[in-house]
C-alpha cells in the first residue's frame, strides 16, 4: 500500500496539519486547494498520509488521535508528536513499505551495526515481497526513497532512527519516552489481556521492533515506564512479561505524553 507515493510528496507535519484543522468542514478539494493553496495533488498525497497514520477515518473524519494531537500541539512540531506518529506509522501493517522498512530492515541492522544503502533494502523488499502492488521499477524506488526520506530528514528526522554513515546508512535505537512507550502499548494490547510477554513485544509492529531495540532495550523501555507509573514489569520465576497500569485507552494517553 502506497502512502501517497503516487504522487511522489513526502509528508510534511505542518501542511498536514493544516489540512487536518479544516478536514472536518466537508471542504472539497477545490475549497482545500483554495484556502490553503495546495493543488489537488498534495490534497490527495497528505490525505493518505494522514488515514495511514490514524488520523482520518474511512469517512475521512478526524479522528480522537488526530483532536488530542491537535489539542496539545496545533502545528504537529514537537518532537513527542514525531514519536507518536511514527510509532503509529510503523505498528501499522497497511503501510507497507514503511512497515517492512523498520520492522524488519531497520530492526536487524540496528541488532548487527551494520551499515547499508538503499540498494541493499531494495534487494531486502523485493525478495519479501513488498512494495510489489507497482508494476514500475522506478515507482518501487521512489516508495522506498520516500520512506527512507522521511525517516533520515523528513518528518521522523529528528527521533535519528537512521543516520548517514561512512557514505551509508546506520539504523539507531530509538529512546522512546516513557509516556510514548504507554501509548504504544495501549494502542496494542489486545481485549481481556492481563499481561504481555517480552517475545510478543519482540514481534513485528511490537514495541521493541519500533525502538528497534533488543532485548536489553526493551527491559530498559519498559523499566523507564514502570518508574513513571504507566506499566508493572515482572521478571521473576522465568516470567519476562509486563502488565498495564490503568485502564486508559491510547487516545487517552496522548494528553499524558504532553503532561496533561
Amino acid at each position: 500500500m502506497t502512502l501517497g507515493v503516487g504522487h511522489n510528496l513526502a509528508l510534511r507535519l505542518d501542511r498536514l496539519a493544516a489540512l487536518l484543522a479544516v478536514e472536518d468542514r466537508g471542504l472539497s478539494v477545490q475549497e482545500i486547494g483554495d484556502r490553503l493553496g495546495y493543488h489537488k495533488t498534495m490534497t490527495g498525497s497528505l490525505r493518505s498520509w494522514a488515514r495511514h497514520l490514524g488520523l482520518l477515518d474511512e469517512r475521512g473524519r478526524r479522528t480522537p488521535l488526530a483532536l488530542a494531537l491537535l489539542a496539545c500541539d496545533p502545528n504537529l512540531g514537537l518532537p513527542l508528536t514525531q514519536a507518536l506518529l511514527y510509532a503509529r506509522l510503523a505498528t501499522n501493517p497497511d503501510a507497507e513499505m514503511f512497515f517492512f522498512l523498520v520492522n524488519d530492515v531497520l530492526y536487524h541492522h540496528s541488532q548487527s551495526g551494520d551499515r547499508f544503502d538503499t540498494s541493499d533494502i531494495e534487494s531486502s523488499a523485493r525478495g519479501a515481497g513488498v512494495g510489489g502492488s507497482s508494476s514500475a521499477t522506478r515507482q518501487h524506488r521512489r516508495e522506498l526513497g520516500l520512506m527512507l526520506h522521511l525517516l533520515t530528514s523528513g518528518a521522523f528526522g529528528d527521533l535519528r532512527s537512521v543516520e548517514p554513515a561512512g557514505g551509508r546508512l546506520r539504523a539507531n535505537p530509538i529512546d522512546f519516552p516513557p509516556s510514548v512507550v504507554a501509548y504504544v502499548l495501549a494502542a496494542s494490547w489486545p481485549a481481556n489481556t492481563a499481561f504481555r510477554s517480552f517475545s510478543d513485544l519482540e514481534r513485528p509492529g511490537g514495541l521493541a521492533r519500533i525502538a528497534l531495540v533488543g532485548r536489553a532495550g526493551l527491559r530498559q523501555l519498559l523499566r523507564a515506564a514502570e518508574h513513571a507509573g504507566f506499566v508493572v514489569v515482572e521478571e521473576e520465576a522465568g516470567l519476562n512479561r509486563v502488565a498495564r497500569v490503568g485502564d486508559a485507552g491510547a487516545d487517552d494517553l496522548v494528553a499524558a505524553c504532553y503532561g496533561g
